[in-house]
């Protein structure tokens, strides 16, 4: 008995009258499209993510309380700071 919600439609196996082929959660295969960073859901890519744990290169994380710090930017000349 196949249970809905573990379904998946396959358009490649479709017939050619239209009707859409079912398969099984254990006859497909998972494949990652894209690898999204958890902090900011910003694209990255997959060498970048082993390298960084998955995330990117412009999300910190303090050490002791793993909160998410924001980055800013100082300007010497005039002293005001920018947030990016």
């Amino acid at each position: 008995k196949r249970e809905l919600e573990r379904l998946y439609v396959c358009q490649n196996c479709s017939s050619q009258d239209g009707a859409l082929s079912l398969k099984d959660m254990h006859e497909v295969q998972e494949e990652v499209d894209f690898l999204f960073c958890p902090s900011c859901l910003e694209v990255v890519q997959e060498e970048e993510a082993r390298i960084f744990s998955h995330k990117c290169t412009k999300c910190f994380v303090c050490p002791l309380c793993e909160t998410l710090l924001q980055t800013s930017t100082v300007s010497s000349s005039s002293g005001a700071s920018d947030r990016s």
